[in-house]
């Protein structure tokens, strides 16, 4: 469950024996795909919680770090990162690779691409470093062009003593790790290549690209191997002792739409990420920079997870603003906010506002898998939804029947020509309702004695002693 810097290799599923061939009737074959199928679904729960089970007594035997075990495992990590530099600065490729690197650099704040922070930090002035890198460029070519010569004559002394100074050159202007480890890639790349290219093209490789013999380079790569193992003990180290911290994190994102596992797992893709980049010269604590990294991860993935439409992170985020401030407001006034209150606690406008709530707004899609309780497996949302223009119901069908006879009983206590002016003019037969003229040139009279008409029978419909007849379809 604690993951690592390399990728685990997939194993290869173990192959099922053949079954055997037997006759079954339909119906035997039909109730053992049900039971599947429910065993599935149930499974699939059972699953989860037992993933976390697990990962949480896996958590509860780490012991997390104090301060001084962590500036010890930082310090050894430094350690190891500059042996592994000292060990790459042997082959001659290194070194076209940092000047390729090199040439990129054209503005001071494309420093931050190459190097450290705390190499940043300790030049004030970015465009003074910004030239000294350039003359460390052209010392590395120089380097590179004396390594080949000297590695065409056999010169070890010379070889010996140019790699020192490339190394001390390395050292006092190192570049981020990942790039040298995307290096060592490379290296092991060639490797294979060298192992599988005839004689004759292995020996040209290993002297244009590495300037060394065969038995250098797997000298080199295993001692290599050996460093980036150790490396990733004390990784793993750093992570088991930072797993709390990524719990605590996931914790307040639940109930989001993702899965505690899920939020779990992103928290501790944070957590390698915080690890690969964290630069413990510049003094500050890792669990504060971690935490940092964590919450990224975890807000991405609540963010194109939860939602069946993907709002961007920058909205996301404005998102997060309004709900902290309308949660504060509330605390602080024991009422919640307007859409004004809130635009001007945030400086935006009502409209922003109000247009940002409505994408808050979450889209449920008709096809989601929901539980039904009846058959015990998951259903389509759709299969549940109450259609409103359903006639089917038969208490709604009695009901109108009953309103219907009643309404019929009332009418018939009027004269036969007002109950025919209402039922036209409210559309009481089932036709379309009449306007009063329509009605005054069917009846060839006046629309204001329509209008009499009606205003007299509604008046004798609103009686009490009427009225009481329907008082059980207005209550």
């Amino acid at each position: 469950m604690i993951p690592s810097r390399q990728n685990n290799s997939e194993q290869d599923e173990p192959l099922n024996p053949e079954p055997e061939t037997e006759v079954s009737s339909p119906e035997s074959d039909s109730a053992r795909n049900d039971s599947s199928d429910n065993a599935e679904d149930v499974s699939s729960g059972y699953e989860c919680g037992k993933i976390l089970r697990l990962y949480m007594e896996r958590l509860s035997a780490a012991e997390p770090l104090d301060s001084d075990q962590e500036t010890a495992l930082w310090e050894e990590i430094r350690h190891i990162h500059e042996k592994i530099r000292e060990r790459m600065s042997f082959f001659g490729f290194v070194y076209k690779c940092h000047i390729r690197l090199l040439e990129k650099l054209k503005t001071p704040d494309s420093l931050s691409d190459l190097f450290p922070q705390s190499l940043l930090a300790k030049n004030d002035n970015a465009l003074e470093l910004l030239n000294q890198t350039d003359t460390l460029r052209k010392e590395l070519e120089e380097l590179y062009s004396r390594l080949a010569d000297a590695y065409k004559i056999c010169d070890t002394a010379a070889l010996k003593r140019l790699r020192a100074s490339g190394s001390r050159l390395m050292l006092k202007y190192p570049i981020l790790i990942e790039h040298v480890f995307d290096m060592l890639e490379t290296l092991r790349t060639n490797k294979l290549l060298l192992n599988s290219n005839e004689q004759e093209s292995s020996e040209d490789l290993l002297s244009q690209e590495l300037f060394c013999s065969r038995e250098d380079l797997a000298n080199h790569l295993k001692t290599l191997d050996e460093l980036s193992a150790e490396l990733d003990e004390k990784r793993n180290t750093l992570v088991e002792g930072n797993l709390r911290l990524v719990v605590s994190i996931a914790k307040k994102f639940q109930g989001r739409g993702v899965p505690f596992v899920d939020l779990i797992q992103e928290g501790n893709i944070g957590l390698m990420k915080a690890i690969d980049k964290f630069d413990y010269k510049l003094g500050h604590r890792f669990c504060t920079y971690a935490t940092w990294w964590i919450k990224q991860c975890v807000f991405h993935a609540v963010g194109k997870q939860s939602r069946v439409i993907r709002l961007p992170v920058h909205m996301l985020s404005t998102l997060n603003k309004i709900n902290k401030a309308e949660q504060l407001f509330l605390q602080e006034n024991g009422r919640e906010a307007t859409v004004e209150e809130i635009a001007g606690k945030l400086e935006m406008t009502r409209e922003r506002v109000n247009s940002l709530k409505r994408m808050a707004m979450q889209s449920i899609s008709l096809q989601a898998p929901v539980f039904s309780w009846n058959s015990g497996k998951d259903v389509l949302l759709e299969d549940t939804v109450k259609d409103l223009h359903d006639d089917d119901d038969p208490m709604h069908s009695l009901a109108r029947k009953i309103l219907s006879q009643k309404l019929g009983e009332m009418l018939n206590m009027l004269p036969v020509r007002t109950r025919e002016v209402l039922s036209l003019r409210y559309g009481l037969d089932g036709a379309k309702p009449m306007s009063l003229t329509e009605m005054s040139k069917h009846f060839n009279i006046s629309r204001e004695r329509i209008r009499q008409i009606e205003t007299n029978a509604l008046a004798k419909l609103r009686n009490p002693d009427t009225i009481i007849q329907l008082e059980d379809y207005f209550s």
